[in-house]
This record gives structure tokens, C-alpha cells and sequence, in this order.
């Protein structure tokens, strides 16, 4: 694509992997959640020029929530085919496949805000052969998916990264997990297969034993689903069915039970009960805390 003349001077940085990565924007703001399978970011920018240039070709797939900075004219290609133009993505979340390239320009305002998931494709394919005995999937460009569980995955990740909290990886990981099931299931003509059942007893209780051993460590999904011998996918189906909660709210309220045995047993400091009961700070114990019991830490010592 031949770029407008009013666009600002700039390079592509391409990586050894044969990556492109290009967005014509100054990085105000940055944060970002790795795991396992990819990696989530949260990303203020401030473009150069009246038209942002841009191009992407990654070897992951990208699934992008244009959050701030409603554009109203962009032009893009697609794999080099035709030239597509649109109006304004505020809102709208795109998936750009791994391997394939998106090039263009837009007209961004002063300040652009994204979240965007990067997943490893084996994420995405164990998904769909998990989700529906799906072994050769192929993903297709989308600008919009338009699925509101996808969206809320993603606003829920952005606030994850603008304060990060006590679950860390372990609920990065199942909101992108389930992101990459979605995703799966939108591009595969096979219904879901059906639900199997929970953890065995065995097993159920082997996780639950490891999650009580570590409630003060960060405790991954990948963690958990290798201590019950399951893959990522099946052991959130089957954790959830087995205790009526997905495994992240399971550990949050393991954790508030372990802080008010530390606030009755104990003559810590509340901020020393909260880091030792795994989370992050005072504020995110009492954030919890509040929601389950129905009062604050504080309250809760004192009425003891």
C-alpha cells in the first residue's frame, strides 16, 4: 500500500522471526501480563501525524479492543489484497490471524488506547480440538467479531492491567483461554462437544490440597491443570462443574478464609495478613474481603 503524503516519516521494525510491527505513535502508557500462551497489553499511544500509518504481521494471533480514540476515516489491506475503507472502530474488537499481514493508515486523534491479546496458536488449536474434536483449524480476518463475551474478556483484562490484583497469571490466563474458545468455535462448523463431567474425587482433591499449600505463591492455571492431569481447557470445564466456581474465584475465596483465621489467630498487621493470605496489597484484601464477608478486615478483628 503506497502511503499518503501527509503521513510522518517512519520505520518498520521487523524482527529476526519475520515479524512487522509498525504503529506511527509515540507509547505513552504501556503495561503488560505474560503467561504461558501468549501475552496481554494495555497501550496509550499519541500519533505523529494527521494519518497513522501501521502495519502488523505476527506470529501470534492478535485479538485487539479498540478502547479510546474513535478514528473516522482508515484505509487497510489485508494479505496485500484490496484496499477496504472504514469509518470509525471504537469499540469493536478485531482478530488479526498469526502469519498474515494488515496494512494502512488512519486518521487517530490525539491519544489511541488498545488492549490487545496475543495467543499462541497451539492455544487457539487445542481449543478447538478440546471444544469440538476440531484437529486442522483456520482462522480468517475479522475487523469486527462482534461477540460480547470476547469484549468483556478483554475490558475485564484491561482492568486486570491498570490495578494489577491478587489472581495475577492464573486469571489472565483463563480469560484469554477463554477468548481462544470463543474464537475457536466461531471458525469451526462443529457444534461443541458435549460437556463431560467434573474431577474425579481423587483428583478434585489433589488440586484443592495444592491450591491450600500455596494460597500465599502465585498459582497459575497451568499449575493447577498439570497437578490434576488435564489440559488447561478441560480442567476449567471440569473444575467449575465439579465445585459451582471457575478456579480464580475458587482461590479468591480460599483466600479470604485463610485471612480471617490470620485476623482472629493472630495480632498481625492487616497489611502483613494480606500479603500472607496472597494478595497483593491491603487494598486488594479489603476489596475482597468487603464483597464475600460483608465487611472490612478491620471491622471483622474488631468484632471478633
Amino acid at each position: 500500500m503506497i502511503a499518503p503524503k501527509d503521513l510522518a516519516r517512519t520505520s518498520i521494525a521487523t524482527t529476526n522471526s519475520g515479524e512487522a510491527r509498525l504503529f506511527n505513535a509515540d507509547i505513552m502508557l504501556k503495561r503488560t501480563g505474560a503467561w504461558a500462551g501468549g501475552k496481554a497489553v494495555l497501550v496509550d499511544r499519541q500519533p505523529l501525524s494527521a494519518r497513522t500509518a501501521f502495519k502488523h504481521r505476527l506470529k501470534r494471533h492478535a485479538v485487539a479492543l479498540h478502547l479510546e480514540g474513535a478514528n473516522t476515516h482508515a484505509a487497510f489491506q489485508y494479505d496485500g489484497g484490496s484496499t477496504i475503507k472504514v469509518g470509525s472502530t471504537l469499540g469493536q474488537v478485531m482478530l488479526l490471524p498469526a502469519e498474515h499481514q494488515l496494512e494502512g493508515w488512519s486518521d487517530y486523534p490525539s491519544k489511541v488506547r488498545h488492549v490487545v491479546v496475543l495467543i499462541d496458536p497451539t492455544m487457539i488449536t487445542d481449543a478447538a480440538y478440546e471444544d469440538a474434536g476440531i484437529s486442522d483449524l483456520r482462522l480468517s480476518y475479522q475487523r469486527d467479531l462482534d461477540d460480547g463475551i470476547v469484549a468483556r474478556n478483554l475490558r475485564a483484562l484491561q482492568a486486570e492491567l491498570n490495578d494489577p490484583g491478587v489472581l495475577g497469571k492464573l486469571y489472565v490466563e483463563s480469560l484469554s483461554l477463554e477468548i481462544a474458545i470463543r474464537i475457536a468455535r466461531r471458525h469451526s462448523a462443529k457444534q461443541p462437544i458435549s460437556q463431560r463431567g467434573g474431577l474425579s474425587p481423587r483428583r478434585l482433591s489433589r488440586v484443592q490440597d495444592y491450591i491450600e499449600a500455596n494460597l500465599s505463591h502465585e498459582i497459575t492455571l497451568s499449575d493447577l491443570a498439570a497437578v490434576a492431569g488435564a489440559s488447561n481447557a478441560h480442567f476449567c470445564r471440569a473444575f467449575h462443574k465439579s465445585v459451582g466456581l471457575p478456579s480464580h474465584q475458587y482461590i479468591i475465596r480460599r483466600r479470604v478464609e485463610l485471612a480471617k483465621r490470620l485476623l482472629l489467630e493472630d495480632k498481625l498487621p492487616i497489611v502483613a495478613v494480606a500479603l500472607e493470605a496472597g494478595f497483593g496489597n491491603q487494598s486488594h484484601l479489603t476489596n475482597h474481603f468487603r464483597r464475600i464477608v460483608g465487611t472490612t478486615p478491620w471491622r471483622f478483628r474488631q468484632q471478633a
